[in-house]
């Protein structure tokens, strides 16, 4: 059986909150997933012989710090998608994302992470950005750049892509943007908005000597480079090995995300962000 990438996960945030579960399932080669479709269970391999490299996808790591080492002595390479918005502070509303550290205790584990592990290890989520009447390009530079201090080089490249209004996001979203009169911003005034935010990121993170990489949009006018979350050249670049790059068919037309086994669960985060796509 070729070797396959994991994706730990887009469903949950393994790191956070099943870190002990994950190294269990590690230590014994495997993890036994639900469908999401039929509810049957399926196993997925995870012994080294059979896992190119493990992608992490979390806003906390912290959980995970006691585990990297054995992961990394098994041969199997990781880095982690590190999501970092601060809509919970910057914009004083705290129960947009009501269980996610603080931004400074984030930077700790990311600089634990790359003092060990290397700048490979982490790449940095911009990640949904929310344009509306309050959270406006300014803000969300001002956003940016605040954690971009924060970090003090500790990222090489950020990934950052718009807010999808699926229904059951847009209608948990929407009760507490209710709440503080908040509008979402039409597509107009998305596209007015768009240049001087993008081209704004650009620039700052060109100044720390880092680049901004799309999700699942197509920014290049704006000097973001296409990108994607599971980068297999990223991967064959940062660890020297090869990987399958072919296209996840599971994902959105736009991502280009390479083929992967996703290991988590939804409806099982428990950071409570109002705008997850993986909570219905």
């Amino acid at each position: 059986m070729p070797k396959q990438i994991i994706s730990a996960s887009r469903r949950t945030d393994i790191p956070a909150f099943y870190a002990e579960k994950f190294i269990a399932d590690f230590r014994r080669g495997f993890t036994e997933v639900e469908n999401s479709y039929n509810h049957q269970l399926y196993i997925v391999s995870l012994k080294p012989e059979d896992v190119s490299c493990i992608v992490f996808w979390t806003k906390n790591a912290a959980p995970l710090l006691p585990f990297l080492d054995e992961i990394q002595d098994s041969g199997t390479p990781f880095y982690f998608q590190y999501t970092i918005n601060r809509y919970h502070h910057l914009f004083a509303r705290p129960d947009v994302e009501p269980n996610v550290p603080h931004v400074l205790e984030t930077a700790k584990t990311i600089c634990k992470i790359v003092d060990k592990y290397g700048k490979k290890s982490v790449v940095w989520r911009y990640d949904p950005i929310i344009l509306s009447n309050k959270w406006d390009a300014e803000h969300h530079l001002l956003c940016f750049d605040d954690v971009i201090t924060v970090l003090d080089g500790n990222f090489s490249r950020v990934v950052t892509s718009l807010f999808d209004d699926y229904n059951h996001s847009l209608s948990r979203l929407g009760s507490l943007l209710h709440k503080y009169d908040i509008t979402l911003s039409s597509p107009q005034e998305i596209s007015q908005q768009l240049p001087i935010l993008l081209e704004g990121m650009v620039k700052k993170a060109k100044q720390h000597n880092s680049e901004v990489f799309s999700c699942a949009e197509e920014w290049q006018q704006y000097g973001v480079k296409q990108g994607s979350c599971i980068d297999a050249d990223y991967i064959q670049k940062s660890f020297g090995i090869e990987v399958n790059d072919k296209k996840d068919r599971g994902q959105r037309p736009l991502c280009g995300c390479a083929t992967s086994k996703d290991i988590g669960q939804y409806n099982t985060c428990k950071h409570g962000c109002t705008y997850c796509y993986a909570t219905i």
